[in-house]
């Protein structure tokens, strides 16, 4: 009866195997549960879910008031409602534990062949940078297998690079270049090894300047139309002054969009 005088004003009523009905009225979202999913999924959710049968279990059934329906209670819509927000965690899709890319910074550093003191400087910025849950424990080489396909494969799409083409290289054929582990141009376009180390040194904010010197690049006017005006374009980067591009202390930092990239997001 509720569902046919909610039907009938209009309000868009949707049906799971686990709930009764759900909708959105005035803005509230509701849900009203006929009863608990069946036991499923890993072990962890299953505990959870004879938890929250148990607590449906304990005591006497309250109604609401002129209706036949059961009130729950408190401590299940709070658990109902820990369940939802931690749905991925209970269905072993999402890892609690932080992940940064200390333990690779030193060999990244080298790989991009910069200078040593941009080793200190990228422990600095990289260091506590949040690692995929999907490198969990990596080694090195596992780390590279992941990160070089995506830059490869999203950095020659960028027209603003003005690649030939795009390209896309697999795992197996990484793995069959000498010292693909050691050097990075053996793997990357020259272009796209800058990108990636404009990226990695931007992770703290670093003058033009500075940026051209661990690269050891000469020219200020190409440098800049190369690499920091079309990074600047994508939104990877961006100025710490932004309305004075010319100001001797502006410098540049990495955006999220370009934290995603470097990540292989």
């Amino acid at each position: 009866m509720a569902c046919e005088l909610l039907e009938g004003r209009g309000v868009q009523l949707g049906r799971e195997v686990y709930k009764e009905v759900e909708f959105t009225m005035d803005d509230v979202y509701v849900e009203c549960h006929r009863y608990i999913t069946p036991l499923r999924g890993n072990r962890q959710l299953q505990a959870f879910e004879r938890y929250l049968r148990s607590l449906l279990e304990s005591g006497e059934p309250t109604y609401f008031e002129g209706t036949t329906l059961v009130c729950p209670p408190l401590m299940f819509s709070v658990m109902l409602y820990v369940e939802h927000a931690l749905g991925d965690f209970l269905h072993g899709k999402l890892l609690l534990k932080h992940f940064v890319f200390r333990p690779y910074v030193a060999q990244f550093a080298s790989w991009l062949s910069l200078p040593v003191d941009c080793s200190e400087y990228l422990m600095g910025g990289m260091a506590e940078m949040e690692m995929p849950a999907r490198l969990q424990d990596a080694t090195w080489e596992e780390v590279l297998l992941d990160l070089v396909p995506s830059w490869i494969e999203k950095g020659t799409r960028l027209p603003e690079f003005q690649f030939a083409k795009p390209q896309v290289i697999t795992k197996e054929e990484i793995e069959k270049v000498p010292g693909w582990n050691e050097q990075g141009t053996k793997l990357l376009p020259k272009k796209l090894s800058y990108v990636v180390g404009v990226l990695a040194l931007c992770v703290q904010p670093m003058s033009l300047a500075r940026l051209m010197e661990s690269f050891d690049y000469k020219n200020r006017k190409t440098f800049r139309e190369n690499y920091i005006n079309p990074l600047k374009q994508l939104k990877f980067i961006e100025a710490t002054i932004p309305d004075k591009p010319s100001a001797p202390d502006n410098k540049y930092v990495i955006t999220e969009q370009g934290m995603a990239f470097l990540m292989g997001r």
